[in-house]
């Protein structure tokens, strides 16, 4: 290669690229609480996909949530709950991210789960808002965890 090392040409190969934001394609692995399929992110901002998202009035202020429509793996063997996001209509700020104790309702195995309605969803919002969420503020997903008494499958 008139002269050159093969090395000098190569770049480094990382086994890992940096993480900045979800996308939809990419899932986490923090014991189920995936936001993949529900969250997307363009120049760093996490925002909920709109597509499949429902509108929500909580005390007079609008939201939008969206529940996973397939679920993850995890999601599929029953081995995690289900999660859905919820943010502020008109100025999304910090997520909300719910993890309920049911399974998802597309689980592979069939296995019962009730479905999340918007009842629930009020009452998320009203929790996580006592909680100390913020909605139209700036910063990482709040998460409220309501996973008490699921039970994973073997």
């Amino acid at each position: 290669m008139g002269g050159r090392s093969l090395e000098r040409l190569r770049a480094p190969v990382s086994s890992e690229r940096p993480r900045t934001a979800l996308n939809e394609t990419e899932t986490e692995t923090d014991g189920g609480a995936s936001l993949a399929g529900i969250v997307a992110a363009e120049g760093g901002v996490v925002a909920l996909v709109s597509k499949g998202s429902r509108r929500i009035v909580v005390d007079g202020t609008a939201y939008r949530w969206r529940l996973r429509g397939r679920p993850t793996y995890f999601q599929g063997l029953a081995w995690t709950p289900c999660t859905f996001a919820v943010e502020h209509e008109d100025s999304p700020g910090m997520m909300l991210v719910v993890t309920t104790n049911q399974p998802h309702p597309s689980n592979w195995f069939g296995r019962e789960a009730t479905p999340v309605l918007p009842s629930g969803v009020a009452q998320a919002i009203h929790l996580a808002l006592r909680e100390g969420w913020t909605p139209t503020a700036p910063g990482s997903p709040f998460r409220l965890d309501q996973a008490v008494g699921f039970t994973p499958s073997p």
